[in-house]
C-alpha cells in the first residue's frame, strides 16, 4: 500500500542533514520512506493532510526506565539529604519490591507516554520481568530495545551518603540467563522492532569478569550494549579506589568501549570541575571509542548536576543521544533541557543551536543503536514520523517553526505518531492502549508500592523518604 502525507512543515533529511521542507510530500511504501520532495505525481492509495502541522522524524530516546518512571514521578525531583540516599535507595527498593502483574502495568504506561510524547524508538532498561513489556511492545506498535539488566553488586546508603555494597555473584549470573533467555525468545520480535541489549546495570556493580563476559556474547550475539557509568561522583571515586583507574577506562580495558555500547549519562569524566582531575582523559579515550553516551539532561538538572558539555563531547568526536531516564518520559521537552543545559555550561546564549540538538534525538541516537535507517526523513529509512501540531494558539505566532518546535513545544503538542508508516497515535490519542483503564490501574498500583515500601525502611513514613513539596494542612 502506497501512503502519502502532504504538511507545511516538514524536517527532511538531505544524507547530510536536516532541512526544512515546506508544502512538501512524503511517500511510504511498505513502512518504508520511498519519496521526499515538493512535488509527487504518481499514483497514492491513501493520503493523510498534515495541514499546518510540523512533520518531524522519530524521535530516538536511548534511555528511559519503565518501572521507576511512573513509581518515582514526584519523588524523586525534590529531596532532601545525599541523593544516594533519598534517590536510588528508593528506586531499587521500589525495584526490588514490584511484582509481576504490577510491573506489566507500570511498564504498559511508560510506553504510553513514550510515544505519546514522539518517542518512536526507546531503549528501555531495568526490567524485573521483561517477558510482560512484549505483548504491550506488539499492541502499541513502539520501536524497543529493551536491556532487562543484571549486576551482581547491590548498595546501600547512609544518611551521609556513604555507599556500602553487597555483592551476589549467583544473582547476577541468573540475571544475565534470564537476558540471554530473553535475547533467544524475542530478539526480532513483534515484527523485526524488538530488540534485545545486553545491560549490566552500573559499572561499579559488575565485576571485570562479568563486563569482559558482556563484551564477548555482543560480538558473539550481535546485539548491543548498555549500562551506567560515570553517572555519580561516588561511583568514580569507588571505580578509582578499586581499580585503580576511571569508569571510562574500565570499560575500555573490559572491551565494552566500542560501537555497540550507550552509556547512560556519562558526566563524570575526567575532565569534570566536580573532579579536579582531568589526568585521565576520559573525554579523548571516550572519542575515539565509537561509544554512545545517553544524555539526559532534565533529571540531572532536578539533581543540580551538569553535563560539561554537549559541544565539548561533539568536540572531542563523542555520539551524543538523547534520553529521558525518567519522568517525564518527554523527548520535545528533553531537547529544551539539553540546550538550556549545553547554554548554561558553555555560558553563553550562542553555547548551543536548535539544529545541534535536533540531531542529538534524532540521528545520534541512531547511530548507537547502529540503525541509520531511523532518525531522519530520507528515501530508504523507516516511516517513523512525528506529527506536532505547531498551529496551537499558545504557539502562535510561528516565524520559525523549528525553533518554536524546540523552544516552546511539549509532547502534548503531539497529534499523530507513526511507526514504520503504520498510526500508533491519532489526536494525541495512543491507539494500543485502553488510556481510561490505565489511569485507574497505575494510580492504584503505585500506591499500593508507595505504601509497601514503608516496611523496607523499617517503618519510615514514605513522606520522610520522599518529602513532600508542602505540609498537610491538618497536620
Amino acid at each position: 500500500m502506497r501512503k502519502g502525507i502532504r504538511g507545511q512543515y516538514i524536517i527532511a533529511h538531505d544524507g547530510e542533514r536536516h532541512n526544512l521542507l515546506e508544502n512538501g510530500h512524503i511517500i511510504i511504501e511498505d513502512g518504508i520512506i520511498t519519496h521526499v520532495g515538493s512535488d509527487y505525481t504518481g499514483n497514492v492509495d491513501e493520503w493523510i493532510d498534515a495541514g499546518g502541522m510540523m512533520v518531524m522524524p522519530g524521535l530516538v530516546n536511548i534511555h528511559a526506565h519503565p518501572i521507576s518512571t511512573p513509581l518515582m514521578r514526584s519523588m524523586r525531583e525534590e529531596r532532601t539529604g545525599p541523593p544516594q540516599y533519598a534517590g536510588l535507595w528508593l528506586t531499587w527498593a521500589l525495584y526490588d519490591e514490584v511484582t509481576e502483574e504490577e510491573e506489566s502495568v507500570i511498564s504498559e504506561y511508560a510506553v504510553w507516554e513514550l510515544l505519546r510524547k514522539g518517542s518512536t524508538t526507546a531503549v528501555l532498561v531495568s526490567l524485573a520481568y521483561p517477558d510482560v513489556l512484549v505483548p504491550t511492545i506488539e499492541r502499541t506498535g513502539i520501536r524497543a530495545y529493551v536491556a532487562p539488566g543484571y549486576r551482581e553488586a547491590s548498595w546501600t546508603a547512609d544518611e551521609a551518603g556513604r555507599r556500602h555494597y553487597r555483592w551476589n555473584v549467583e544473582q547476577g549470573e541468573r540475571r544475565l540467563q534470564q537476558t540471554l533467555d530473553f535475547i533467544a525468545e524475542h530478539d526480532g520480535g513483534a515484527d523485526g522492532r524488538l530488540r534485545v541489549l545486553l545491560g549490566p546495570e552500573q559499572v561499579e556493580t559488575c565485576s571485570v569478569e562479568m563486563l569482559e563476559r558482556t563484551a564477548e556474547l555482543a560480538e558473539d550475539l550481535d546485539v548491543g550494549m548498555t549500562t551506567h557509568a560515570a553517572q555519580h561522583v561516588a561511583e568514580y571515586r569507588h571505580v578509582m579506589n578499586r581499580h585503580g583507574i576511571t569508569p571510562i577506562q574500565l570499560l575500555d580495558e573490559t572491551g565494552l568501549l566500542n560501537e555497540r555500547l550507550i552509556i547512560a549519562h556519562g558526566i563524570y569524566l575526567s575532565h569534570h570541575s566536580a573532579l579536579g582531575d582531568d589526568s585521565g582523559g576520559d573525554l579523548e579515550i571516550l572519542g575515539s571509542s565509537d561509544a554512545t553516551v545517553a544524555h539526559c539532561p532534565w533529571i540531572r538538572m532536578t539533581m543540580g548536576e551538569i553535563f560539561e558539555s554537549l559541544p565539548r563531547y561533539e568536540a572531542a568526536g563523542v555520539n551524543v543521544g538523547l534520553g529521558t531516564d525518567l519522568a517525564p518520559q518527554d523527548m520535545l521537552a528533553e531537547m529544551r533541557s539539553a540546550l538550556t543545559m549545553a547554554k548554561a555550561a558553555e555560558e553563553g546564549a550562542t553555547g548551543y543551536s536548535a539544529s545541534s540538538v535536533l540531531d542529538v534525538a534524532t540521528t545520534a541516537g541512531a547511530r548507537g543503536l547502529r540503525r541509520p535507517d531511523l532518525g531522519r526523513i530520507a528515501p530508504g529509512c523507516a516511516a517513523d514520523l512525528v506529527f506536532v501540531d505547531v498551529t496551537n494558539l499558545d504557539l502562535l505566532p510561528v516565524y520559525d517553526p523549528v525553533i518554536t518546535l524546540l523552544y516552546s513545544a511539549t509532547g502534548s503538542d503531539v497529534d499523530r505518531v507513526m511507526v514504520g508508516g503504520e498510526t500508533v497515535v491519532r489526536d494525541g490519542r495512543v491507539l494500543g492502549a485502553d488510556e481510561e483503564r490505565l489511569a485507574a490501574d497505575i494510580q492504584k498500583v503505585c500506591e499500593n508500592l508507595w505504601e509497601r515500601i514503608t516496611h523496607r525502611a523499617d517503618g519510615t513514613p514514605l513522606h520522610r523518604l520522599a518529602p513532600r513539596a508542602l505540609p498537610r494542612y491538618d497536620e
